[in-house]
């Protein structure tokens, strides 16, 4: 029972990691996808809407596209992403409705300028629309829409990223590579209504991403940090 005890810090020790956050960065690009493809014209980009099957032409998911080399986390190595928030600016009409939200990453950047082919597809693509035209593409979580009014920020926070959603994250990070956040509704009825990234109000900010990730302890570290807890058991037992 003592050497069960005394290996637990040794084993605390040896998984040792170091967390950072990043600063918040903005998308470069964002679209409102609808059953006929992009939202077309300046409001295609100033707006971001996510509307379930209920609202007929106007069902859409959200695509907010975001560059890697913006990501900062202040000059501390970072070997391996493990969380992300997305930051959405209320921006509601007479139509806002509340209701549930899935959020999804996929390193498929497929076109989503004006005429682009790709659609808010129901129900071949089930309620959220997506389909498979965006694989590779990974759930990052659940959340729910609540309208309070324009302006107001709303933080979906993920923590506990899938594999695939990691892999591309980091890939992101390390390669300086760009990613798209996708966002789609999950009930008929929701409404959510969000600025996009070239509002004109300058108290709308675009969609915004803000990443944890860690810095990994590389093996000889590892192996150290292991030999020094060793030492410090020893050296408590001879004490003893």
């Amino acid at each position: 029972m003592k050497k069960i005890a005394l290996s637990l810090p040794l084993l605390a020790l040896v998984a040792t990691s170091h967390a950072f956050v990043s600063t918040p960065f903005e998308a470069f690009d964002n679209a409102t996808v609808r059953p006929t493809g992009p939202r077309t014209g300046s409001s295609g980009r100033a707006f971001m809407n996510i509307e379930g099957s209920a609202n007929g032409d106007f069902a859409s998911f959200g695509v907010a596209d975001f560059d890697g080399s913006m990501i900062d986390f202040g000059g501390n190595q970072v070997d391996v992403i493990t969380g992300i928030t997305i930051t959405l600016t209320q921006s509601n009409a007479g139509f806002t409705l509340d209701g549930p939200l899935s959020f999804f990453v996929t390193s498929n950047l497929r076109s989503i300028a004006d005429g682009a082919d790709i659609i808010y597809d129901f129900p071949n693509g089930g309620e959220n629309g997506i389909g498979d035209q965006l694989n590779p593409i990974e759930f990052l979580g659940s959340g729910t829409f609540t309208e309070v009014a324009t302006g107001e920020v709303d933080e979906y926070t993920f923590n506990s990223l899938s594999a695939g959603a990691s892999a591309m994250l980091t890939a992101m990070y390390l390669g300086d590579s760009n990613v798209r956040i996708v966002i789609a509704p999950d009930d008929p009825t929701t409404a959510a209504t969000y600025a996009g990234y070239s509002n004109t109000n300058p108290l709308l900010i675009g969609p915004q991403l803000t990443l944890t990730g860690e810095a990994v302890p590389e093996p000889a570290s590892m192996v150290a940090l292991g030999l020094g807890a060793l030492a410090l058991v020893r050296r408590r037992r001879n004490r003893a």
